[in-house]
């Protein structure tokens, strides 16, 4: 029998507006990144101009915190709604540094450890939604909302966020239905913030969480 945890997640890719759905629903919002956390800042800066040491160190932090997390907010009668979990840590991780062969081993070996105990021993969340953009969509939201993090180096991560703009939603729902995990895409290019909202707050209500 499947364990299923007090959790929702809001996954999708960068500028897809899971942080801003996640602090809008009525909720324990768990966000990805720690605006405190001055190592997880220069980790991430670094990661973008190109640092392939900090990455990997990211990528294993961002997934092992995520974990201890998730695991955490399974133990509360109180319904927590994550900013992303570990299943898209994987892609992130295989975009940036899944050609090193010892490297990936080593990560992948890790994260299918994790996976395998949220599965069968902590619980999967009661639902999982994935935001869907667009290549223009993303293009046009990642200058909006102007973190320099991510534009100061724009152009010379052009291919590496166009790749993953292109293969985000087919990997995340292969994955999702690999575990057996509900889940709901919600296409957001032509929607605003609070349209997103509503329409997910319609179909929580539909399936009874809310």
């Amino acid at each position: 029998m499947d364990l299923f945890t007090n959790t929702i997640v809001v996954g999708g890719p960068i500028a897809a507006g899971k942080s801003s759905l996640v602090g809008s629903l009525p909720f324990i919002p768990v966000q990805e990144l720690d605006p405190n956390d001055e190592l997880q800042k220069i980790l991430l800066s670094k990661l973008y101009e190109g640092d392939m040491i900090a990455a990997q160190v990211f990528q294993l932090d961002m997934m092992l915190s995520r974990f201890d997390k998730y695991k955490n907010a399974s133990e509360s009668d109180e319904i927590h709604v994550f900013d992303r979990m570990i299943f898209e840590d994987k892609l992130f991780a295989f975009m940036l540094f899944g050609h090193l062969e010892n490297v990936w081993e080593y990560y992948d070996s890790i994260w299918k450890d994790k996976v395998n105990e949220l599965i069968k021993e902590i619980g999967k969340p009661k639902l999982y939604i994935l935001l869907s953009i667009s290549w223009d969509t993303f293009e046009k939201r990642i200058f909006e909302r102007n973190r320099h993090v991510e534009i100061d180096n724009f152009e010379k991560n052009r291919p590496y966020f166009n790749k993953l703009i292109s293969m985000y939603d087919s990997y995340v729902i292969n994955m999702l239905e690999e575990y057996d995990i509900p889940f709901a895409v919600i296409d957001t290019n032509n929607l605003s913030k609070m349209d997103v909202v509503n329409k997910t707050k319609e179909m929580l209500e539909q399936r009874g969480i809310i």
